[in-house]
């Protein structure tokens, strides 16, 4: 049975999920939602239940094409929609089942939106907890989806804090340590961060990219999330002038680098450098297991080549150590609505 969920017991069961993080939260959501008026975003997320059990809860959105063209696409923010996130414990196979029933439940409504095709990503985060990648993997192989996945920079923070040094490079480690004695960096959490500290870092936001980029909804909620301990904001001072901010998720153990503003007129500090640096041992020291830097862009692919700016920003972020990842993604076109399905085999004796 597919039935959608207040806020409270969909992220409560995000949280003790395999294959969800952050980005499966209603949280998220809200933001997706907000973040481009332009794309006319329409939730269309939904849970699954199996013997009066929530089994699945599938984060899925509807918006206007990006291309021209006049049908819908099942994208979230611009970008494919997050894999679902399904019920610790299940055996192999029913884990599988889960899978198919939400990934063809998911297929019905898009297609009964109007949409042609769906695309899904895996989070290298979510994708760390349990084997739901394998499972995915093989479910969307068998279900006819093609391969369009990229990769991402992910730290593992349970290295002892020399090693995570050693493992930057020679001219990122001087960076880290000049621009941590040229300037006073401080992590502000839900206790400490202030109205006016975050305003700074709207202020600083929109200076850097020249404009302001994004509605002011999102950013209340990320203004929100520090203070309900799901974010964490980083600053940088120089004489007592702000001149940088890093923003940085914070979920089940795990932390995204999501956003970093720089003052324009900071000359040559090294600004980015010292943020991270802080960050690393300040997740580190708070427990976080893993901490994606984001997207990562080599040479020109079939899928879109890389502008010169997306791959100076990945080789910055390779430059503070870790492992490249995949971020498994799946494209489908879809030929008609297949008519709606239901869990018809029970999941009893799954959970181990």
């Amino acid at each position: 049975m597919a039935e959608d969920l207040g806020p409270g017991e969909w992220d409560d069961f995000v949280a003790q999920s395999g294959g969800g993080w952050f980005w499966h939260t209603s949280r998220w959501r809200d933001y997706t939602l907000a973040y481009r008026p332009d794309l006319a975003s329409r939730s269309l997320a939904f849970a699954l239940r199996d013997a009066g059990r929530m089994v699945a809860a599938v984060p899925l959105f509807l918006e206007r094409s990006q291309d021209g063209e006049n049908a819908p696409v099942a994208t979230g923010g611009g970008d494919p929609c997050w894999s679902p996130a399904i019920v610790s414990g299940l055996s192999d196979r029913a884990r599988e089942r889960v899978l198919v029933e939400a990934l063809e439940r998911a297929e019905d409504l898009v297609v009964g939106g109007g949409a042609t095709s769906i695309e899904w990503r895996v989070s290298p985060l979510a994708a760390s907890l349990g084997d739901y990648a394998l499972a995915f993997t093989a479910v969307t192989i068998r279900l006819g989806y093609s391969d369009r996945s990229s990769c991402s920079r992910v730290i593992d923070l349970s290295a002892p804090i020399t090693r995570l040094h050693t493992d930057m490079t020679k001219g990122h480690r001087a960076d880290v340590k000049r621009g941590l004695s040229l300037m006073d960096i401080e992590v502000l959490d839900g206790n400490t961060m202030t109205a006016q500290d975050f305003a700074a870092y709207r202020t600083m936001h929109a200076r850097a990219a020249g404009r302001v980029t994004r509605p002011t909804a999102t950013f209340d909620l990320m203004q929100r999330w520090v203070h309900e301990g799901k974010a964490v904001l980083i600053g940088a001072r120089s004489a007592g002038i702000d001149v940088g901010f890093a923003y940085i998720l914070v979920d089940r153990g795990c932390a995204y680098y999501a956003s970093a503003a720089n003052s324009p007129d900071a000359g040559s500090l090294p600004i980015g450098h010292a943020l991270q640096g802080r960050a690393i041992e300040y997740l580190k020291s708070i427990g976080c297991g893993l901490y994606e830097l984001g997207q990562q862009h080599y040479e020109a692919t079939v899928g879109r080549p890389p502008t010169a700016k997306e791959v100076a920003i990945s080789r910055f972020k390779r430059g503070f150590g870790g492992v490249t990842l995949p971020i498994i993604t799946r494209h489908r076109t879809l030929a008609g609505q297949a008519g709606h399905r239901t869990l018809t085999a029970g999941l009893s004796g799954g959970a181990g």
